[in-house]
């Protein structure tokens, strides 16, 4: 999990600080995802954008399941999750950050898009949304004491 502390900066109000938390969860957790990506596999749709990494040559750590297939999807859900409390912070945003990354799974399944189902990375998508929301929660109470 990633930060829940107060940042402020200068006279700005508590409520920018937040959106500034917000923003912060979203952005670090995806570039993380990204360059786990680009050190730790070459197969994926972000290697069609760097195409010049593939010629990269440093040591890849293939050992680790976990960092390789399981954490980039844990860090693009909590990141969506963060991003749906940004721009639409109702109820249902647990909810749709979740079926959003079961539909990933299924769409897997059915070959409509590539990648392969995994049941671990639905339990993935869960944990890194309902941790995102505590998190969130935190940053709430924090908001109105």
């Amino acid at each position: 999990m990633l930060l829940c502390y107060n940042i402020s900066i200068g006279g700005v109000g508590h409520m920018k600080s937040v959106k500034i938390m917000y923003v912060f969860n979203i952005v670090v957790p995806l570039l993380a995802g990204v360059l786990l990506y680009l050190f730790l596999r070459d197969d994926t749709y972000i290697h069609t954008f760097f195409p010049w990494f593939a010629e990269f040559k440093g040591e890849k750590v293939y050992s680790n399941c976990f960092l390789r297939f399981y954490l980039p999807d844990w860090l693009w859900a909590y990141s969506l999750t963060f991003a749906l409390t940004l721009v639409y912070d109702k109820k249902g945003k647990l909810l749709v950050s979740i079926l959003s990354g079961i539909l990933f799974e299924v769409l897997q399944a059915l070959r409509i898009i590539n990648g392969t189902f995994d049941y671990l990375d639905i339990t993935m998508y869960i944990s890194a949304s309902l941790s995102a929301e505590v998190i969130i929660y935190i940053i709430k109470r924090r908001r109105y004491r």
